[in-house]
């Protein structure tokens, strides 16, 4: 669990005992061009790359973090629409200067750059709209695939919980529970 965390012990126990699996997360080409309508590519390569950066950072790996960090600009981006600048290194530089000029160096971008729910960057707006793209394609997700009969175990994150959550009460009632073999609702 610690390599792969939550959904890597579900997917190991599925496997184990042969119960289908899916993800619920859209694709990266889906969510990008729903982004793409409001923000503009380089917006867009220098927001994932930065945060990739505040992933990477921390990681222990057997390659530099420059090194990681290009190799997702020059491959991972353009292999998901896109292909504009930055693509370096040395673009991802300039491009950072142009967009945060109180931004020093790339390696030292704050994490909060990044919260959703704070503001201040065009970062924490953009995490935001991510973060409402993707909890309305899981709801929809969800929800198809109970309405088509499947029963479903979903492993998110605490922050799709909170929205989460309400929006499938909402459309399907109060969750059941059942404790000791007697069924209620749990909420009172």
């Amino acid at each position: 669990m610690q390599t792969y965390g939550e959904a890597g012990l579900v997917r190991s126990l599925a496997a184990r005992d042969q119960v289908p699996v899916a993800t619920f997360e859209p694709p990266f080409d889906v969510e990008v061009a729903y982004l793409l309508e409001t923000y503009t590519p380089q917006q867009l390569k220098v927001f994932y790359a930065l945060r990739q950066v505040t992933e990477e950072r921390s990681r222990k790996a057997s390659t530099s973090l420059e090194d990681r960090i290009s190799s997702w600009l020059s491959r991972y981006l353009p292999e998901h629409g896109l292909k504009n600048s930055p693509n370096t290194l040395a673009e991802l530089s300039a491009a950072c200067k142009s967009l945060f000029p109180e931004l020093t160096d790339w390696h030292q971008v704050p994490e909060d750059w990044f919260g959703p729910r704070k503001s201040g960057h065009y970062t924490n707006d953009l995490a935001s709209d991510s973060g409402n793209f993707r909890n309305r394609y899981i709801f929809r997700v969800l929800v198809d695939r109970v309405r088509r009969g499947d029963r479903v175990f979903a492993v998110v994150g605490s922050s799709h919980v909170v929205v989460l959550e309400p929006a499938l009460t909402k459309e399907f009632g109060p969750p059941l529970l059942r404790l000791n073999g007697l069924t209620r609702t749990s909420r009172p």
